[in-house]
């Protein structure tokens, strides 16, 4: 199921039923590219601390453009997995300025990278980039500082 901003509320109940009576899900997250150089690749021999540094620092250079969540059950009966999918498209939030209660607060403008192997990759199995940058949820990205902070989360 494809989520946008048009109809992320009427989803959340869809995916939290799906997440329950799930035996396990997958994720998968397509970003506007993967590794800014070398350095921030990472190795079989990483500790799980210096793979999310590695990941993390990738992250911060690219934008998250869809975030997929599969949830698996198992049916005994028929021996097979059934699968629901949810697809997010994601936009993050841009700068305003807002009055809020008579002060105003600003929003972070983010800039972010484009990696062409990365958009190749997602052009080739038809990304729709008009709906991710139109229609994409807005979402406000912070990051944990560690891996040992993001089990924890």
């Amino acid at each position: 199921m494809e989520v946008t901003r048009d109809n992320f509320i009427e989803t959340l109940p869809l995916l939290y039923l799906a997440i329950k009576e799930a035996d396990f899900v997958a994720v998968d997250c397509e970003f506007s590219g993967l590794s800014t150089n070398r350095d921030s690749q990472t190795d079989v021999l990483d500790s799980l601390q210096q793979r999310y540094e590695k990941l993390k620092s990738s992250a911060q250079n690219f934008m998250l453009l869809q975030f997929g969540l599969a949830a698996f059950s198992w049916s005994e009966e028929e021996k097979i997995y059934y699968v629901k999918s949810f697809n997010f498209y994601i936009f993050p939030i841009t700068s305003s300025q807002s009055k809020s209660g008579g002060t105003r607060s600003f929003r972070k403008d983010r800039c972010f990278q484009f990696q062409m192997s990365a958009i190749e990759f997602l052009c080739s199995h038809q990304f729709d980039f008009n709906k991710c940058f139109l229609k994409g949820k807005k979402l406000h990205f912070e990051y944990p500082t560690s891996f040992s902070s993001l089990v924890t989360l």
